[in-house]
């Protein structure tokens, strides 16, 4: 199995991908440059783990996800929870238990409803994403709710040229889907983000014929469905900072290293 279990990255980071290989998305090939990112504060309410359905649909730069989220003891069970996701992903429904819930949504989003002192100098890295307020159910949050979301939309932050120029040319994105490639993370807010901290996932990634996808974590389950599509089970129990999604036509390749089996 593969495990990527020492791949760890702190939020938020860019991807950075060279110019004359946009179209190859390989996991060992990735750059990343990290993001400032704005000053720690009080916690708004953490999420402790995700159980993520994503499915791509690369011809349209579509992504459609179900995402069961666990949160800690709610500080206040009256309080409603703030969550930011992606400004163009639409929220289909949002649940406890199978009770639906009241929620409201900002073109943009608060710093002080998730930092204490927001660092406003780098609040730009935070540019695709939209605040989310989700209403708790009547007689308040049970302790260590769980909330399931159903949301979908395109996912498309073109490349660009990087603030700081790079010798070999280099072009950035926060996120993206396409025919060449997708790539997910924390700057893209592809799942709910409460807040800094630490959680654990489940992605269960849903990608197109001839195309494979990598994340952290150990890839505990792998299939071909009946209509050709190929779908992965990645898992991971050490606590991350975010979640990615990395998809592509991939050749797969293995090499081992000592105990360690690496995929490229």
């Amino acid at each position: 199995m593969l495990s990527l279990d020492r791949f760890r990255f702190p939020t938020p980071w860019r991807l950075v991908l060279p110019v004359a290989a946009v179209g190859v998305l390989c996991l060992v090939a990735l750059t990343v440059v990290p993001v400032s990112a704005p000053a720690q504060g009080a916690q708004n309410w953490p999420i402790i783990h995700h159980d993520i359905r994503a499915m791509i649909q690369p011809a349209t730069s579509r992504l459609e996800v179900t995402d069961r989220i666990e949160l800690a003891h709610p500080p206040d069970p009256d309080r409603p929870l703030r969550l930011l996701l992606h400004r163009d992903l639409v929220i289909d429904s949002v649940d406890l238990e199978g009770t639906s819930l009241e929620v409201d949504r900002s073109d943009g989003f608060k710093p002080r409803h998730f930092w204490e002192r927001p660092d406003y100098e780098h609040i730009d890295a935070y540019a695709a994403a939209s605040e989310l307020t989700v209403y708790p159910p009547t007689g308040g949050w049970p302790d260590k709710p769980s909330i399931t979301l159903h949301y979908a939309g395109i996912v498309y932050d073109s490349l660009r040229s990087p603030e700081v120029a790079y010798g070999r040319g280099f072009e950035t994105t926060t996120g993206l889907i396409g025919e060449r490639g997708a790539y997910l993370a924390g700057l893209t807010f592809w799942i709910p983000w409460s807040g800094e901290g630490l959680f654990r996932f489940r992605l269960h990634a849903n990608v197109p014929p001839g195309w494979e996808s990598v994340s952290q974590g150990t890839l505990d389950e792998h299939r071909v469905t009946r209509d050709g599509r190929v779908e992965s089970l990645w898992v991971v129990d050490d606590p991350m900072t975010e979640a990615y999604l990395i998809a592509g036509p991939y050749v797969v390749r293995e090499a081992v290293h000592g105990d360690v089996t690496v995929y490229t």
